[in-house]
């Protein structure tokens, strides 16, 4: 009898030890899922399980819910194609490829839709686990609505800089044009005075057919001027196509003659490439000229200790090399510190006074010489001046210019 007594006792003793440690595994199982069930909801990306074989949703956080404009509960009773959580088949059908080949897909930008159809742009990763013995895949999205937004905003800024340094460009273009266009202006004006004598006079011989040739071909002269200082201000975008760089060259140094001779500034050009023809966008290579030899031009004005007698010169030659053509503007004016010169890419650094420079010349001429697959950089600076080096890739292509 007494054993039997403690044999009872014994057995309720491990029943009760028992019951307790069922009770801590239960408590800390508890524990345990509140703390997922917090992290999981605090979440502020959407995190989607789903079966794999049925795409009906196992579990989904807070934020995924409301990202969808769901409830949570309307959600575990449906698929993702019922939900149509899916902007278009493609980008599923591009996510389910990399998790099938790679396990897991990260940050692939795709197009989710709301509960409403409203789309939005998203950052998705995927990859797979096992939950109970059910294979699963896990979707984690991320809205990248306002990174677009902010990207698209940057972008209309950059081309508005563009167009802005692009026009104040024009500005120092003008004498030049000026100069150009006073040429035929003059030609055409004595031809009509010939013209009109020899009328009041009743005389109109043939020769005023060459004098009339001369007008036509001087308005055609005009008509070019006035076409390419519109090509110039007008934003032609990023094809490439083959050009000449000596023509550009060429061109620039004509445009910008007016302001070059206002400024005391003589030219030697060294055109010396044996192949001119790049692959590249002209009008934009024109202005990235045109900032240089400003740059150029203003270093040499700025240059108040020039010695006596020591003339300004902007010198431009031009040579094949690494397989591309490049280009050397030299001026022998104030030259670069160190410092200025691991500046001048940056936006908005400028060391002209207030109102004379914006800062935006120089990285938007490295911004069209990226697009054109070329380079820009400082090739010499010193106390005997800066030299400038462009350089664009060759094209075996015949120009089209």
């Amino acid at each position: 009898m007494i054993s039997m007594f403690f044999v009872v006792h014994h057995f309720r003793r491990k029943m009760r030890e028992r019951d307790k440690k069922q009770s801590l595994l239960e408590k800390e199982l508890r524990c345990a899922s509140e703390r997922f069930e917090k992290i999981f909801n605090a979440n502020t990306d959407a995190i989607l399980i789903l079966r794999l074989d049925d795409g009906v949703f196992l579990e989904v956080n807070k934020f995924g819910a409301a990202m969808f404009g769901w409830r949570r509960k309307q959600l575990l009773e449906m698929t993702d194609e019922k939900a149509g959580i899916w902007g278009s088949q493609e980008d599923k059908q591009r996510i389910c490829h990399d998790v099938g080949i790679y396990g897991a897909a990260w940050d692939m930008e795709c197009l989710m839709k709301t509960m409403n159809g409203d789309l939005f742009p998203c950052s998705v990763s995927a990859s797979t686990l096992d939950l109970a013995g059910e294979k699963c895949q896990v979707l984690v999205v991320r809205d990248v609505s306002e990174k677009h937004k902010l990207r698209k905003e940057r972008d209309e800024l950059n081309a508005k800089l563009m167009q802005s340094s692009r026009l104040a460009t024009i500005g120092t273009l003008a004498s030049g044009v000026a100069h150009e266009v006073n040429n035929p202006l003059a030609i055409m004006k004595t031809a009509l005075s010939f013209v009109r004598r020899k009328a009041v006079e009743g005389a109109l011989a043939a020769e005023v057919i060459d004098f009339i040739d001369e007008m036509g071909s001087a308005t055609d002269r005009i008509k070019k001027i006035v076409q390419n200082l519109r090509l110039f201000a007008k934003d032609e975008g990023k094809s490439n196509q083959p050009f000449s760089v000596h023509d550009a060259i060429n061109s620039t140094i004509k445009f910008m003659t007016g302001d070059l001779n206002d400024s005391a500034i003589e030219v030697q050009l060294d055109l010396s490439a044996g192949i001119d023809l790049a692959l590249g966008n002209p009008d934009r290579f024109i202005q990235v000229l045109t900032n240089v030899f400003i740059n150029a031009r203003d270093a040499m004005l700025e240059y108040e200790d020039r010695p006596a007698g020591l003339a300004r010169k902007l010198v431009v030659r031009t040579e094949n090399a690494d397989g591309g053509i490049a280009v050397y503007a030299g001026d022998n004016g104030t030259g670069m510190s160190p410092d200025v010169a691991d500046k001048i890419f940056d936006p908005f650094f400028s060391t002209k006074p207030p109102g004379k420079g914006t800062g935006m010349g120089l990285p938007i001429s490295q911004s069209f010489m990226n697009d054109m697959r070329g380079t820009i950089s400082i090739h010499s600076t010193g106390k005997d001046g800066t030299v400038m080096r462009l350089w664009l890739p060759v094209s075996m292509s015949p120009s089209s210019t």
